[in-house]
């Protein structure tokens, strides 16, 4: 399972450039994939930390909403936005 965060701030969106493959250079959302024993929230907040140097912890922040996908490529995905 993959989690990420989408982070909006002043009407504008973080997007990361992928450095790895599945395809490396094309945007997404900071997000990757759980570790053992690891809740969703708090891979995507280690996530987001890990892939842009912002750290908060999102179990302290309040979110418009989340929603889980299923992509071909990461599997299941639950963004928090």
């Amino acid at each position: 399972m993959v989690a990420g965060v989408a982070v909006i701030k002043d009407n504008e969106l973080l997007l990361i450039k992928r450095g790895i493959e599945p395809n490396k250079g094309s945007l997404s959302f900071p997000a990757g994939y759980l570790e053992i024993d690891e809740k969703p929230i708090e891979a995507a907040s280690r996530e987001l930390e890990e892939e842009t140097g912002i750290k908060t912890n999102l179990e302290d922040l309040e979110f418009f909403n989340h929603i889980k996908i299923y992509n071909e490529l990461g599997g299941h995905v639950i963004l928090y936005l």
